[in-house]
Formats: structure tokens, sequence, C-alpha cells
């Protein structure tokens, strides 16, 4: 018994083997083993009198009771021919039958020592009689009757958890007594073993008679109508099924070192599948696993086998167990794979190694649910295994079962490929991030210090089992096929058999999407569009799978997955203005019927209809992933975009905080930023009767469509709030990636939001960076390239568009981008532009002209990058090496007006715009205009009704002006004397409002435009000097126009400040002799049409010029 322990345990009669009933017992047994169905198993203990008192009337003894218990359950769980229909059917017979009831009725009695002559109406339960009627059996006293050795508790409840009768914990909870007291299920309080052990007794002795109850009422019936009668005693059998597993682990746990290794593993094994584990019980079994291993390997005894080490760890990660007895437990298992060589890990089978990394992989992903306290408490040295210990642990396992795929890819199945892929992708072993301690994502990664050999093991690995998978898909489960696909994206192998298990993937969901589950679909999606498989076909059928009728059944993960991969693949629906309830009428909007003919529309909209219906189910990232995905993918959803925002942080009209946004990661939050800007900045693209009103284009049609959409205090608390957590969360400013700074920065500018604090944050961040960049890489010979360029020019045109000021960071950035543009020699244009896009480099130098700074090597690289070296000679060569056509429209005018700034501002400099420009640079000969809400345009030509109202109280004055006077570029450079050819300049550069021209007074009407809002300035004071004091506050309210069209009137609360275009605009004016004075709309329309109050505030306007 257990290799020489157990051995000696039972009567205490001398010889046993002259003892004849050890002899009877023996072989009962063998007709016990060579029983072949539960019926004949069943039959024996009946016809031995089992079924006739308790405790099986002392027909069976402990090793009876145990090997008949396990007999029946590897009977009744074994492979069926016929299916699994007809092996759960077997198991349905067992449980069904009244004498497997009385049989476990009989085990249960026997282990607390029920006297076996006893009928079960002879026991008292009262205070008086139970004590002196049930033997204490647990230890082998004298006067027990029987006694259960390791390997019988260990036989038990295995056969329990095959059997699957004993509810989980989650339904019945555990009645464990481990010196403490326990309130069972109806509260009864149990304040001793034997507590517990009469309440046992009253279980059994409950199926018991509610069996006879059935017997008596079928009798009565004929044969026909005895079926009507249920067994009615399944649920209290079942439990009982868990009382006596938990009577298991107390009785085991009282005699642990008799167990050896195989039964301890086996406790685990049952605990875990049926449900029933405890933190005590498992970290007192892994102590003792681990105890006896040592103790074989000291007396040269057969240590544990493979499938030991397996299912141990197996079971905790199943039961979702974590702490110090699980943490040394895997540190055990990897040592002992270590061990000669690795001819230990040589001995597992296939099956153990992948369970034994899944396992491995799943313990180190609930680390999370530990409590802190207990982790750092049990790190301090008190000889307890760190998590340190146990990440290096779970890398020694997966490099093992790394290098055994490698070797043996072949005798894997299916489930054990993918399980061993998903396991190592989990903790993204031998990945980039491998080498970091902060990814900037909610990811695990075990710490590599051995990251290039792992990544080379890995990408081995991938390749093998790539090769060896492809060529049997079809044998793979569609949960198999997306745990494969999920493996390689996270893992982030490419390659060309990757690519080509990926698109075998792809062609299995074509063949067999009726089978994919949701999740399958979801996942599979966002693997293919992590590894860039975009198969037109793929999507379109994986998404007609995720459809609205379904919808409910959809869990939040399936949803934000099948958006995310659609977006990514770009995947754009058919119908994008489709829940446009703000910019377009119910009329010119597509029906039910068209958007479900397009199964990527009904896609999105299933995806919005259950976050709108249950958004406490969807976590942070999977809100972020379905709104990104509407953003990228250009479709506008109002109802969508309010709802959430109200969701996650309350509104100013109730006393809800809402959701909050402490859960988003770094990347979330500069998501979710991102894709309310872009909802906004979409309303451009909108097309048929629009109904923003007509006159806005721009920027204000961006700052217009956002309030429209959401309110405009519901858009200021929002982005307020995101910055406030950005900058109080935990981690504070360095756990965001510059991505994830750069995508709020740049989501606060487009929409005309500032906050100072979190601009300051930013700032003092990323000159914090980028000093330590340069730090890190002294005597390297190379600069490592922490920004992106798309980064570097959002960053800058995000404080160029809100007037922030930055020298420093300015200065720091202008050191950076220059030193990764020259390399190891001097810059030219071909350094450039592996760096810097066109357009980036056109925003780059326009937010330096706006910021009034111009670092002298960074204008001059902007200026080389953008017109090249050679004048129109080199155009060509630009033209190739950005692989476009040419300089846009756009960029030309930014360059206009950075010329401009540099001749008024940097002379210094020297430089100047070629001959030529901009004919040989153009792409096109367009017009000179653009709409977008990021144009650097500084030319404004129409006039607006406030514009025309002023002008009209100024003529009453006697003030002599001309409506929008234009300024063109012809003018402005031959005033500077450029010997360039200027007759290809636009005609109108710049333009002023209301203008004076003998006196070179203008009047600038400034409206919602020409403003940022600032968010965190609670002062009640205007941010810009008023003209008038009795002004009435007002506006944040849509209305229609006479046009019947929809328009927003902002906000009238002077926490506002001009925009960067503003005030550069402002700048070139004055420099070119204008006196400006400036007319804040909200000023102006405070004064509510009274004609007085008009004519006394335009006089004070001009006061500030004529004085």
């Amino acid at each position: 018994r257990g290799r020489g322990r157990g051995r000696g345990r039972g009567r205490g009669r001398g010889n046993w083997s002259k003892d004849p009933a050890l002899e009877a017992a023996k072989a009962l047994n063998r007709e016990i083993i060579e029983a072949e169905t539960p019926q004949e198993l069943l039959e024996l203990f009946t016809s031995r009198g089992g079924a006739k008192g308790l405790a099986g009337g002392g027909a069976f003894n402990s090793v009876n009771f145990s090997t008949a218990l396990h007999r029946l359950a590897r009977i009744a769980s074994a492979y069926h021919a016929e299916g699994a229909d007809a092996q759960a059917e077997t198991r349905r017979a067992v449980l069904s039958d009244p004498r497997f009831a009385i049989f476990v009725c009989s085990v249960a009695e026997a282990i607390v020592g029920v006297d076996p002559n006893q009928s079960s109406s002879s026991i008292d339960l009262g205070e008086a009689g139970a004590e002196g009627r049930v033997a204490k059996t647990s230890e082998g006293k004298p006067g027990a009757l029987f006694t259960f050795s390791s390997r019988e508790f260990s036989n038990i409840a295995w056969a329990i958890s095959k059997l699957s009768f004993a509810p989980p914990a989650s339904v019945f909870p555990n009645v464990y007594m481990y010196g403490r007291s326990y309130a069972t299920q109806d509260g009864t309080s149990l304040a001793t073993t034997e507590d517990m052990v009469q309440d046992f007794i009253t279980t059994s002795l409950k199926v018991r008679a509610q069996v006879l109850e059935v017997a008596k009422e079928r009798n009565a019936l004929p044969d026909s109508a005895k079926g009507q009668v249920k067994s009615r005693w399944i649920p209290t059998l079942s439990q009982l099924g868990g009382k006596l597993l938990d009577l298991v682990a107390v009785f085991s746990l009282e005699t642990l070192t008799t167990f050896n290794s195989q039964e301890v593993a086996n406790l685990l094994y049952s605990f875990a599948t049926a449900g029933r584990a405890d933190s005590i019980l498992f970290n007192k079994l892994a102590q003792r696993l681990i105890e006896v291993t040592d103790e074989t390997k000291a007396r040269g005894w057969d240590r544990p086998k493979p499938q030991e080490c397996s299912n141990s760890v197996w079971s905790f990660a199943t039961s979702g167990i974590v702490g110090s007895g699980q943490r040394a437990l895997v540190c055990h298992v990897a040592n002992r794979l270590e061990e000669d060589g690795g001819s230990f890990a040589a001995q597992f089978k296939t099956q153990e190694l992948s369970n034994t990394a899944w396992a491995s992989a799943v313990l180190l992903s609930k680390r999370g649910n530990e409590d802190e306290e207990t982790i750092r408490r049990e790190e301090v040295g008190d000889g307890t295994t760190s998590t340190a210990e146990e990440d290096d642990a779970v890398a020694r396992i997966l490099r093992c079962v790394a290098s055994s795929l490698i070797g043996r890819t072949s005798e894997f199945k299916p489930q054990e490929l993918s399980n061993s892929i998903w396991a190592m992708a989990t903790v993204g072993f031998g990945t980039v991030d491998s080498q970091a301690a902060n990814p900037h994502n909610g990811y695990i990664y075990i710490k590599s210090d051995s990251y290039e050999e792992d990544r080379d093991l890995v990408s081995r690995t991938l390749d093998a089992v790539a090769r060896s998978a492809g060529s049997r898909l079809n044998r793979f489960r569609p949960q198999e096929l997306n745990n494969l696909a999920w493996g390689f994206a996270r893992l982030g192998h490419r390659g060309e058999a990757a690519q080509e298990l990926v698109h075998g993937i792809g062609q299995e969901l074509l063949k067999r999407k009726q089978y994919f589950k949701p999740q399958d679909i979801g996942t599979c999606l966002w693997s293919f569009a992590q590894m860039e498989y975009f198969d037109t076909e793929v999507f379109t059928v994986a998404a007609s799978r995720l459809n609205r009728r379904y919808g409910r059944s959809f869990k939040p993960q399936e949803c934000s997955n099948a958006c995310w991969a659609l977006a990514t693949a770009g995947m754009v629906p058919k119908y994008t203005s489709a829940f446009d309830t703000t910019l377009l009428p119910a009329a010119e909007r597509p029906s039910l019927d068209d958007i479900r003919d397009d199964p990527v529309t009904e896609c999105f909209a299933t995806a919005a209809a259950e976050i709108m219906r249950r958004p406490d189910e969807f976590k942070e990232q999977e809100i972020k992933d379905i709104l990104w995905g509407f953003s990228r993918v250009e479709i506008r959803h109002p109802k969508l975009f309010k709802m959430v925002a109200e969701y996650l942080v309350g509104t100013d009209d109730t006393s809800e905080q809402g959701r909050g946004l402490g859960g988003f990661s770094p990347q979330g939050l500069g998501n979710l930023a991102w894709s309310f800007a872009k909802q906004a900045q979409l309303s451009s693209s909108v097309t048929g009767g629009a109904r923003l009103h007509v006159g806005t284009s721009g920027r204000q049609a961006v700052y217009e469509t956002s309030c429209l959409d959401f309110g405009e205090k519901q858009v200021n608390r929002l982005f307020a709030r995101i910055a406030e957590e950005a900058i109080n969360g935990k981690g504070g400013m360095e756990r965001f990636s510059p991505q994830d700074l750069t995508n709020t920065c740049w989501s606060l500018a487009v929409l005309g939001l500032l906050h100072r604090g979190y601009f300051d944050a930013v700032k003092e961040s990323v000159t914090r960076r980028l000093y330590k960049n340069f730090a890190m890489s002294e005597g390297k010979g190379s600069l490592y390239p922490l920004f992106k360029s798309q980064e570097i020019a959002n960053l800058v045109w995000s404080y160029a568009t809100l007037n922030v000021e930055a020298p420093e960071m300015i200065d720091i950035i202008a050191d950076y981008t220059v030193t990764i543009c020259s390399g190891d020699k001097q810059y030219d244009e071909s350094s450039i532009s592996r760096f810097f896009k066109r357009q980036e480099l056109a925003n780059l130098s326009w937010s330096l002209a706006v910021l009034q700074q111009y670092p002298p090597d960074l204008v001059a690289l902007t200026y080389k990058g953008l017109l090249g070296s050679g004048g129109i000679e080199g155009v060509e060569r630009l033209n190739r090496l950005y692989d476009d056509g040419g300089m846009q429209t756009q960029q030309i005018m930014t360059l206009f007006y950075v010329q401009m700034a540099l001749d008024m501002e940097a002379p210094q400099l020297g430089l100047s715009l070629p001959n030529g420009f901009p004919d040989a640079w153009v792409e096109t000969s367009s017009l000179f205009s653009n709409n977008d809400s990021t144009s650097s345009s500084l030319l404004e030509i129409n006039s607006s009704r406030l514009q025309i109202n002023i002008g009209k109280t100024l003529e009453k004055i006697g003030f002599e002006h001309v409506q929008e006077h234009i300024i063109g570029a012809e003018d402005i450079f031959s005033i500077h004397n450029h010997e360039i050819d200027t007759s290809s300049f636009p005609a109108d550069f710049l333009s002023i409002d209301i203008a004076n021209l003998e006196q070179k007074i203008g009047i600038e009407v400034d409206g919602p435009a020409h403003f940022i809002n600032v968010l965190d300035d609670d002062s009640e004071s205007s941010l810009l000097p008023r003209h008038l004091d009795k002004i009435d506050d007002g506006g944040g309210r849509s209305f229609k126009t006479k046009s019947n069209k929809v328009a927003w009137s902002f906000l009238n609360d002077g926490r506002r400040s001009v925009n960067g275009p503003t005030a550069l605009k402002h700048r070139l004016l004055c420099h070119l002799g204008w006196c400006i004075v400036h007319c804040p709309f909200w000023e102006w329309q405070g004064l509510r049409g009274d004609v007085d109050a008009e004519e006394e505030y335009v006089k004070e306007l001009l006061e500030e010029v004529i004085g």
C-alpha cells in the first residue's frame, strides 16, 4: 500500500494472512474487480446483505467499499463506443439507482464508524446518544469498527469526483472543520468534529428514508406508472456526496503523514474536479507532496510519477487557489523537470506536459486575486516561495515544454498543442515585453533574464507547431483553433509557416462557421487582425455570426474583440451613417432591414446595443475597444457615446459620479479620449441633408458636433475626468506610453479643451524621459527611438493648437529629432523621410511658428525634409522618398505661414522658400482651401451673422470699415523683397473680419473656433479681459436656425482662452502694421440684442486701439 506506507493498519489481530474475515474480504474484492457493469457491482453489494443494515451491515470492509466505489466510477466514466451520450446515460443510470444511494450511505457511515449491527431507527441523534454510538475512527483508535487507509480515502474522493454527484462549493458550501467552528448551509453552528459527524449521519439517514418512501410509493403502483415517481433522494444524496468529500478532507489532514505522492495527487485532483477545493487543504497537500518527494529521493525509493506532478499543478489552477503552497509546488515541479539533465521531463506524456504548462500560466494569471498584503508578508524572508521565484519556475517549465514541442510535435494532440501555445502566450514567454517591468497594458509578462535565448526557443517552437498543426487543422475543434491563433498573435510570431497556419484557420472557419461559438469567432478575428491576416470573406462570414438575433447571449469580450478586429482589418461597414441621430434625419438613415443586409454593420450594431443594455458587464478594456472600433471605421453613434460618457463619469444634473475611470489602463484612457474626439471630427464626412448648421466648418464644426452629440458640459466633464485620472492614478504619468500621452493630448486639442494640470504633467514627463534617454544612450553611439515621428508631430501640434508654452520640452524634442534623423552622420532628405512623413513635418513646422519657438536645427530639418536641397531638380527625389505625388494644398499653405513668421520673428535663421515654389512641389492644382479641423489655414472669408450685426452697429457710431478684408500672399512677400516668383501664390492669404483700411484697425469677431475651454479653472472671472461688466452669461444649449438646421449656443462662462491659430494670426497681422482688437462671441451674445448696450460695447472696443 502506497510504496511501503499504510501497512499494518487494521484491527491489530496478529497474523492477517490467517484471518478468515480478511481472506473473505480479499475474495470479495476480487469479485468487485471482476465486475464489468455498475449493475453487477450494485447487485453484488445487495446480495451480500449490504443494503440490510447501516454501514453495509458488515458485508464490506473499508477496502471493499473503496474498491467498489472506485470501480463504479471507472466504469461509469469510461469511454463508450456509442459516444458521449451513451456514456452520460450510463452515469445517469448509476446515480438514479436506489441501490447506489444506499451504497454511498453505507460508505459514509462506515467512515465515521457507525455500528453495522444497528438499524437506522435505533440511532438517537440527540445530544445524549450520538457520541456513544459513533466510533472515532479517524486515527484508528481502539474500538473503531472500520479503518480507512490513505489509499482508500484517496480512492473514495477520486470516485466521487468522477461520478460528479457532489455539488461544487459555490452551490453547497464546504463544511470543513480545521479546528474551527463552521456554519452549515442552513445556519446550524458546528463547534466540533463530533458535531460535523453527527450532521453527516443525519444526512445519510435522510437519504435512506427518502429512498424507502419512494420505494413504497412505486410498489403501490403498476409497472407502467412506477416511473412517474421521481427519485426524490438525489438532491439529498448530492449533499451527502459533498459532505463526504469534506469529511475525507478533514480525516486526511489528520493522517496526512501516511499519504504517498500518488494519494496526495489524487486528492488534489478529486477536490479540484468536484469544485470543493479549499486553500487550507490544498496548501497542506502541496506541502506533503513536496515532503514525500524529498523523502523518497533521500531514501532512494521510486520518485513521484510525471502524472502526479502534472495533476497537482493542474488541480491548483482549476481550483483557482493561489498562495504560498501553490508557489512552492510550481517551483518544485520546475526543479523536478530539470533533474538528471531533463531525463525526468522526457518521461512526461504530451498531455502531462501540456497540462503542466497550462496550469502554470493560469496560476500566474490568477495572482492578482491574492491579497497584496499576503504576498508582501510572504516575501519578507519567512522561508516561503516568492512571486519572483515562481516567475522563474514558470519560465523554466515553459522552456522544458517548448523544447519537448520541438522534438515531439507530432505526438501532441490538437488540444495539447493549442493549450501549450496558449500557456506561453498568456504569460508573454519569450516576447519583447518580457524584458520590461511595465509594458503599459494589462497583459501578464514573466520577466526573463535570458530573453534572446527564450525568444529564439519560442520562435523555433512556433515554427514547428505551425508546420505540424497546419497539416491537420481539420482535427482541431473550434476552441482549439482560436487558442492556437490567439497564441501566435499574442506571441507576435510571424513568418511563412505562421501565415499559412493562420490562413488555414481562416479557411476552417469558413467551412465550419456554424460550429464556432461567439467566443471562438471573437478571438479568431482578434488574432487574425493582430497577425495582419485580412481576408475579406473570412471577416465577413465571421461577422455574420455575431448578429442582433443572438446578441443577448454574447459575452462582452466577444463583442469587443469583434469590433476591434473588424476596425483593425479596415472592414468598413456599408452603412456608416446608420446611427447618426445628431446630423441626419431618420429618413436619410438606413433602415433595420438595410443594416441586417450587411454583416459588418450589424455586428457593430449588436455590440452597441449590448453595451447600452448591460454596461455593468463590460470591462474597461471592452468598453474602450468597442468605442475605438466605431471611431476607427468612421461610424458615428451619438447615443452610444453619450450613454457611455454618462455611465462613466455621471452628469452635472445628478449627484451620481458614474462608474469612474480608475479601471482603464493608460492605453485605455488614451484610446477612450481619441474615440470621443474622433466622433466629433467625423462630422466633416457626413453627407446628405446634414442637420448641422451649414455655416460651420473646420474647427467649429468639430466643437459644435461634440456639443450636439453629448452636451457641452458633458464633454467638459468627461475630458476633465480623463485628465485627472491620468495625473492622479496609480503610477502617475510614467505609466503612459508615448502613444498614450499623444492620443490624449491630440484629443483634447481637437476638441479645444485645455487641462493645464495635465499638459504641465505631460511636458514634465516627456522632458524627463528624453533627457533620460540621452543619458542612457551616452557612449552607445545611437539614440533609442523612444518617440515615433507621429507622436512627436501630434504632441507639439497639440501644445500649439491649445497655445500652451513648453520651451524646455520643445528644445529637448528638437535635440532628439535631429539626433534620430542624423544617426551617425549629418541628416539629409533620405534620413528624414525614413523617420517623418511629409504631413508630420508640415504640422511640426506650423506648431513651432505658433509657439514662436524656433530651434535652429529643428526648423532647418523641417525645411530640408519638406523642400529638399536641390531646388526644383530635387522635387522628384522627394516624391520618391515619401512615395507620394508631392505636397498637398494644406502643406503648401502651412509653409507660407511659417515662412512669414520666420521672416518677421526669426530672420537670423536665413531660411526661405525656393524659387518656383509652390508649383513644382504641389500635388494637385486644387484650390487653397481646407475644412479639416486640424487645418493650419488662417483664412476665413465667411461673414457670420454675429459679424454682420457688429458691422451695422459700427456704422451707427460712424466707424468706417469694410467686411472681410483680404491680404494676399504676393503683397506680403513683396513687402519683404523676396526675390522669388509669387505669381503662383494664393491671392487670398490672410483675412480681417472688419477693417478700417486708412487707420489699419482690424476687429476680429471671434467665434467658438477661436477659443479653447480651460477645464481646470474654477474661477468665476473670465480668463480674457471683458470690455463691459454688464454682460449676461448663458448658452450651453442647442437651437434651430432660420433654415431649420440644428446648431449649438456655446457656454458664456468666460473660462476660455485664445487658441494657437488665433494667436498666430494676431501676431502676423500685428507684424504687418495692423492694430487688432478682438470681440469674443459670448460678450456680444450676452448683450441680448440691447441696441444701446451694443453701441456702448463697440465704443469700448475701439478705445483699446484708437485711444
